[in-house]
């Protein structure tokens, strides 16, 4: 374990990963499955020797018996991680480094298993061997007694096993029962469990966007930001906050390229809460917070950002969950269909016959217009840059707020000709009226675009994404030629990370099918060793389900996982029943001697995986949210899939092999051929 995980972290060194939650969650998975190669090898050298061959040759025995199914073992792990390097955008930065992790660990354990395990076991083995007798006289003392409790148990669990898929073999239909009741509640635990993008960390980080009514000074959107807080401050208890942070008005415009913000105006500001340690779970605290917001300041517009560092990654620029963006050049018609967002503005309306006798131009009225109200700068911007540390910072003149706090008195403004001449007041040639405009225009590809932001309460994000496509479809068909609606945020993320992880997988099947077809020789006989599949993936959704975990990329490469340790299972139990119809047993006599030998191997595997996973399922301490849906996916998939690869891959073994014996002269060539494997 501890080899292969530092040439797994070797790997990650030399590709550019760092340590992060993915990657270390990727080195903690694969903990579990590391010692399948070394587990597979010890076990059938142990088994050689108590055949009674001497140690050296049990070594080589039982290490080339297991090479090229273990091959193929861990080649099919490795493939199936095929999907996660098909993802594109955030997603693909965000699980490519675990998936590695895990590959990279697993092909260090094949080779270690090839080379260190059988050097190993030649140093050690001989000494326990000659030990055997006085281990046996010692064997009601201590840890000893432990130990033969626990080989007598297995030992007696491997009789009953034996006994079930005898009994199976003769009653083949009745295993159809139980295998048609778990798929049937796989199938109802994937209809029934959400869908999430990404599992919802409580980083107790709070970010709220507010825009107050258009057309509001600074002061006085500082005055609303400051009753807001002192209402969540009403909200949250004293003892689970740790401090408020309110930033008013749009950013500086030298650091608009590096400040993440949605703030256009002075009417909009954003409020950053930062939760104390051992806080309440914060999304408790928006529900509150919006309900608050919508009873006590009902013009106010508010919705909640992406807080932490995951979640603003995930969101790949979007503000919300949910980012609807009406696109097109026909911007009544797209206003229209979302339900007219309009604000109230003021517009200065020239007079341009009377502005020209008294020779003011448009230019001019709008440079002493700009200069008054503190637009200029995102005219004609002027730069200071600071020479003691280097900064800069734009410099504008404007007329003092409190001394411009009417239309009458912007009326009075001077303008200067620019060809000369005495100051003209504005009255003189200009009127102001007041029209209807929105109060930010964006584009995309040169389309207007409309956007609409929500985000998700209490339900999870598929439910709510299929309805909205439902509501979009019939938007889609109201809209004009050339014009069209995207959906965009994580919404739009998870559908098409969804449809690459599917589509992937289903190509990893098809290589792997391929793989084992090479391993076999034989066009049925992997669908013996796929066959357990539909259970181990129906155990994955269901505990999902049982465990009220939503569906999420995270949970979708734990079900990743356990294909692949159960397709290696699989492939050990029909890989040795193989052999056994080639030496010439009948294929109900190799079934069954596969099933009882291979159960040792099979159950240390999956309980290594599920011990393994386990504190990753519980999800515990900062950020132990996001991969707790992947471990428990593996330990439901890993309790019915192994069941599967024990009892369901034997009776379907015994069902797709020829029941007629091969000719002699086949069989010696192709026992040969297996021998030199």
């Amino acid at each position: 374990i501890p080899l292969a995980l530092l040439c797994s972290i070797v790997g990650l060194y030399l590709i550019g990963a760092t340590f992060n939650l993915m990657t270390l969650g990727g080195l903690s998975l694969a903990i579990g499955i590391l010692v399948d190669n070394a587990l597979v090898e010890i076990e059938n050298i142990k088994r050689q020797i108590s055949l009674g061959k001497p140690v050296q040759q049990a070594i080589i025995d039982g290490a080339r018996q297991v090479a090229f199914p273990e091959f193929v073992s861990t080649l099919s792990i490795c493939i199936v991680f095929l999907p996660i390097f098909l993802l594109s955008g955030t997603a693909s930065y965000v699980f490519r480094p675990l998936a590695l992790a895990v590959v990279f660990a697993m092909l260090a354990s094949y080779l270690l298993s090839r080379t260190l395990v059988p050097t190993l076991a030649s140093l050690m083995l001989p000494a326990e061997v000659r030990d055997e007798t006085s281990r046996e006289k010692r064997k009601g003392f201590g840890l000893f007694r432990i130990h033969h409790g626990i080989e007598s148990f297995v030992d007696k669990l491997a009789v009953v096993q034996g006994g079930i898929v005898s009994w199976l073999l003769s009653r083949r239909i009745l295993i159809a029962v139980p295998l048609l009741l778990a798929v049937g509640l796989g199938v109802l635990a994937a209809s029934r469990a959400g869908r999430e993008f990404f599992p919802k960390t409580d980083a107790g980080l709070m970010r709220l966007f507010v825009r107050v009514p258009t057309g509001a000074r600074i002061e006085e959107t500082a005055k609303v930001m400051a009753d807001i807080q002192r209402e969540i401050r009403a909200v949250i208890p004293k003892k689970d906050l740790l401090f408020v942070v309110e930033n008013i008005g749009a950013p500086n415009p030298i650091n608009l390229a590096w400040v993440e913000s949605t703030a256009i105006s002075p009417s909009d500001g954003e409020i950053l809460v930062q939760l104390a340690e051992g806080h309440q779970p914060t999304d408790g605290y928006l529900a509150q917070v919006r309900v608050m917001m919508r009873e006590k300041f009902p013009t106010v517009q508010l919705f909640f950002r992406p807080a932490d560092a995951t979640s603003q990654t995930l969101a790949s620029g979007a503000p919300t969950t949910f980012e609807v963006r009406f696109m097109g050049r026909d911007v009544p018609g797209n206003l229209a269909l979302t339900r007219e967002l309009k604000e109230r503005v003021s517009k200065v309306s020239v007079d341009r016959t009377r502005a020209a006798y008294l020779g003011i131009t448009e230019q001019d009225a709008a440079t002493a217009l700009l200069a008054a109200l503190g637009s200029g700068g995102t005219v004609a911007p002027n730069y200071w840059a600071d020479p003691a540390i280097g900064a800069s910072y734009d410099v504008q003149i404007l007329v003092p707020p409190p001394d411009l706090k009417s239309s009458e008195q912007l009326l009075n403004l001077p303008v200067r000709p620019s060809a000369g001449g005495d100051p003209v007041l504005l009255r003189t040639f200009a009127s102001i009226i007041e029209q209807r405009s929105p109060a930010s225009v964006s584009r995309t590809t040169l389309l207007p675009t409309l956007t609409l932001v929500a985000n998700v309460q209490d339900r999870d994000l598929g439910s709510v994404t299929k309805e909205l496509n439902v509501i979009l479809n019939e938007l889609r068909g109201k809209q004009k030629p050339g014009n069209k609606i995207e959906l965009n945020g994580q919404a739009a993320l998870m559908e098409s990370s969804y449809t690459e992880l599917i589509g992937g997988l289903g190509l990893a099947a098809v290589l792997v099918f391929l793989v084992m077809v090479v391993n076999f020789q034989s066009w049925s006989l992997p669908f013996v060793a796929i066959s357990g599949l539909p259970l181990a993936v129906a155990g994955a959704l269901a505990a999902l389900w049982l465990t009220g975990t939503p569906l999420s990329v995270p949970a979708l490469m734990g079900i990743i996982m356990v294909v692949g340790v159960s397709t290696a299972n699989s492939v050990l139990v029909s890989s040795f029943a193989r052999d056994r119809l080639l030496e010439g047993a009948t294929a109900s006599e190799a079934a069954l001697e596969a099933a009882t030998t291979r159960l040792r191997p099979v159950v240390m595997t999956a309980l290594a995986m599920i011990l393994g996973v386990i504190p990753m399922a519980l999800g515990h301490g900062e950020g132990g949210e996001q991969n707790a849906p992947l471990g428990r996916a593996v330990i439901g998939g890993l309790i019915l899939g192994t069941f599967a690869s024990l009892f369901n891959v034997p009776l379907m073994f015994s069902l797709f092999a020829r029941v007629r014996k091969p000719d002699e002269s086949i069989r010696e060539e192709e026992l040969a051929d297996a021998t030199t494997i």
